[in-house]
């Protein structure tokens, strides 16, 4: 498994990976296995959506697995990552929404971290539905590259 992700995560992107829509957005590029600095915190993210360039600058989007299926921590650990893309983006004269996903590879929530630091959130979608979920990452995915042509 590449950066020793675990078995859900493994076998959900590769599920997902022909159907998943982050292809179609030629401005995204996902980074795996990635660390986040905040202002208050710092920490460790599963994945990152961020823009497309050869290093991370600013990510727009945090997902974080689910791990013993304990989607508390995962939404813990998620609000702090949301947190810290949200601060670099601000450092970066950027005031954006900060998405996010906690997973564990059948079980799907979204979040959104808005600039006034509310936080808003999806109910859980099973991969059983995959048309929904699909649906959640695509308008995400869109939301991602909305962002970028604003920063224009």
């Amino acid at each position: 498994m590449p950066f020793s992700l675990s078995l859900p995560l493994y076998f959900t992107s590769h599920v997902l990976s022909d159907q998943c829509p982050i292809q179609e957005f030629k401005r995204l590029r996902i980074w795996k296995g990635a660390s986040l600095e905040g202002d208050r915190a710092s920490g460790y993210v599963d994945y990152l959506i961020a823009e497309r360039k050869r290093y991370l600058e600013a990510p727009m989007l945090c997902i974080i697995e689910a791990k013993k299926d304990d989607f508390e921590q995962g939404l813990a650990q998620c609000l702090v990552e949301m947190q810290a893309c949200q601060w670099i983006n601000h450092k970066l004269g950027r005031e954006i929404d900060v998405l996010g996903i906690v997973t564990n590879g059948t079980t799907w929530n979204f979040y959104k971290l808005v600039r006034s630091g509310q936080v808003y959130e999806t109910a859980a979608h099973a991969l059983g539905d995959l048309e929904v979920v699909l649906g959640w990452l695509n308008y995400i995915f869109q939301n991602c590259e909305h962002n970028l042509v604003n920063k224009e």
